[in-house]
C-alpha cells in the first residue's frame, strides 16, 4: 500500500509545474527530520526515534538516493542527512548502508570537496 502511495505520490510530483521547488522543500524537510533525530538519539528520546526512524527510512533513502543526481547543494544535504543519521545506522547494523550513502554523496559525477560539520 505504501509503495502505490508512494508511485501515486512521485507522478504526480512529475506532472507538477514546481517539481524543482518541491523537490528541495522535500530535501530540506528531511534534513531538518535527520538533524533533530542526530540530536534525540543519544538521549533519553532514543526509545522514541529508534521507533520512528524505521518507519520513516524508506522515504530517507529515497531522499538521498534523489540528492545525488541533481546539483552540489543537494548532495551536501544528501550527505548531512546520511551524516546525522550515523548513531542510528549503528544501532541496528546498518553502518554498510552509512558507509555507502556517504561514498555515493562524496563521490558522485562532478562532485567537489565538501566540508559538513
Amino acid at each position: 500500500m505504501l509503495e502505490t502511495l508512494r508511485l501515486y505520490g512521485r507522478q504526480r510530483l512529475n506532472e507538477s509545474v514546481d517539481e524543482t521547488q518541491l523537490r528541495r522543500k522535500h530535501l530540506v524537510w528531511h534534513q531538518t527530520l535527520a538533524a533533530r533525530a542526530e540530536g534525540d538519539l543519544l538521549t533519553i528520546c532514543q526509545k522514541e526515534w529508534n521507533s520512528r526512524l524505521p518507519r520513516e527510512l524508506p522515504n530517507l533513502r529515497d531522499v538521498m538516493q534523489c540528492a545525488l543526481g541533481v546539483n552540489l547543494e543537494d548532495r551536501e544535504i544528501g550527505l548531512r542527512i546520511a551524516t546525522s543519521l550515523f548513531p542510528y545506522w549503528l544501532f541496528p547494523g546498518l553502518f554498510r548502508e552509512a558507509r555507502y550513502r556517504s561514498h555515493s554523496s562524496l563521490s558522485a559525477e562532478n562532485a567537489k570537496p565538501v566540508f559538513v560539520r
